[in-house]
């Protein structure tokens, strides 16, 4: 009755989690479908060219898709914005991890610096919420400019319009998608590393460490980090992403080894992941370090990986599920679902799938179904485990049952010997002292 409440609230918990995406879903799709009244240009200024003093001269392409997809992208992005006579919006950069964002106005005698936001900025037009946010108002300037500049690594800008109160509610309903995601996965992480106290296996202690990362990993793509917890750094949080992914990546991948037992079911398999475990740690230490070109090539490499071991999994766990290990069963479908999302968001990043709200949230969805599948998993292994060490006890006790019970009668039949034994040496006394007897009175 206790595990089938658990597994309940397990599902209730992500109900509501898929329920809170589809709400901050809805809200952000109404906001991208006011971008009437502004057209947009877009500039790829690769080699960082033109300042904003080359204005005139930058040779914008007109675009008519309001989220940006560029790739690993090293250089600058010029955005122009036209707005229309009467149109006055908020501009929201729906990305918490630009590097460097500068907003410019078109007034009298050039381009005007309004504000700033961005990972490597340091200033006091820098702006303190999660997400840059501008304002476009007819009445101050018609055409408005937007300098991105980024150092190499994934670059996708979703441009979103709206008014104040309609990002207010879109930020509240995220807020509650957020709080609910982590609070599951400090839940997971508590009952594992519970488990981890109690049993002390690797399996959990790697499990543990997976969440932790990956905690980290969601705080820095969610821009939470930036805003709360390291915002001081600005060092740290352009290297927190490459870092965390890594981290996380080699933490799952020796979870995947020990959970589906490799080293006795598939040898060449666990031997190729414990070297990708430690690229994959090399690969930590190169996104902290402050070279930007080993920066850059661990931001690739973690991708590559990731994707290969994705790959590589799926047939793995299959082949663990023929050879009944246990838990296998829930391990191939929750790595059928966590792998799917990484595919996506991967993709994403290379430029390949345009960014959506799915999209964007594909890590947090598959990540969800995966932490709650997963933990599944370990409590069926754990109960396992449990139900085998008491029939191994049970099997023992009913040993030593039979074992006292043999002995009892083993006790008996030498009682019974041993009384036999002492009927014949008392016949025989009895005889002897007959004898002696007759051997006195004859004499």
């Amino acid at each position: 009755m206790y595990a089938l409440k658990t597994k309940l609230g397990y599902v209730q918990s992500f109900v509501v989690l898929l329920f809170m995406l589809h709400i901050s879903s809805v809200s952000l799709a109404k906001e991208k479908n006011q971008s009437v009244g502004i057209n947009l240009s877009v500039f790829e200024d690769e080699a960082s060219a033109y300042s904003r003093l080359d204005y005139t001269i930058i040779p914008f392409k007109k675009v008519a898709n309001s989220t940006l997809n560029f790739g690993f992208y090293k250089g600058t992005i010029w955005i122009k914005l036209q707005l229309k006579k009467g149109v006055s919006k908020q501009l929201l950069i729906k990305n918490a991890n630009l590097d460097c964002v500068d907003f410019y106005a078109l007034k009298q005698g050039g381009l005007t610096l309004l504000k700033q936001a961005g990972d490597s900025q340091k200033t006091k037009l820098k702006s303190d919420k999660r997400y840059p946010e501008f304002n476009l108002n007819h009445t101050e300037s018609k055409v408005y400019y937007l300098r991105i500049k980024n150092k190499g690594d994934q670059l996708f800008i979703p441009l979103i319009y709206g008014d104040l109160e309609q990002f207010t509610r879109s930020e509240k309903n995220e807020n509650l998608f957020l709080g609910l995601y982590f609070g599951l996965s400090l839940f997971v992480l508590i009952l594992n590393f519970s488990l981890y106290r109690s049993m002390k296996e690797k399996i959990n202690l790697f499990y543990v460490g997976y969440i932790v990362c990956f905690i980290g990993l969601q705080i820095a793509l969610s821009g939470l980090g930036n805003q709360f917890i390291w915002k001081e750094s600005t060092y740290f949080a352009n290297h927190s992403l490459p870092f965390f992914s890594s981290l996380s990546v080699a933490f799952l991948t020796a979870f995947v080894v020990t959970f589906l037992d490799l080293k006795s079911i598939l040898n060449k398999s666990f031997v190729l992941l414990k070297i990708t475990i430690l690229l994959l740690l090399c690969n930590a230490v190169l996104a902290i370090l402050p070279i930007e070109p080993l920066y850059r090539i661990s931001i690739i490499a973690v991708n590559v990986i990731t994707l290969l071991i994705n790959i590589a999994i799926i047939p793995i766990s299959i082949y663990a599920y023929r050879k009944k290990v246990k838990g296998a069963n829930y391990f191939v479908f929750a790595f059928s679902i966590l792998i799917l999302c990484v595919f996506v968001f991967i993709l994403r990043n290379f430029g390949i799938l345009a960014s959506n709200v799915f999209v964007d949230y594909s890590l947090y969805i598959g990540s969800g179904i995966e932490m709650i599948i997963l933990s599944l998993a370990i409590v069926e292994k754990f109960k396992a485990y449990r139900n085998e060490a008491l029939e191994n006890l049970k099997s023992l006790n009913e040993l030593i049952d039979r074992k006292n019970i043999d002995l009892e009668i083993q006790v008996k039949e030498r009682t019974l010997e041993l009384e036999k034994q002492k009927e014949i040496v008392s016949e025989k006394n009895s005889e002897i002292s007959y004898d002696r007897n007759v051997l006195l009175s004859d004499s």
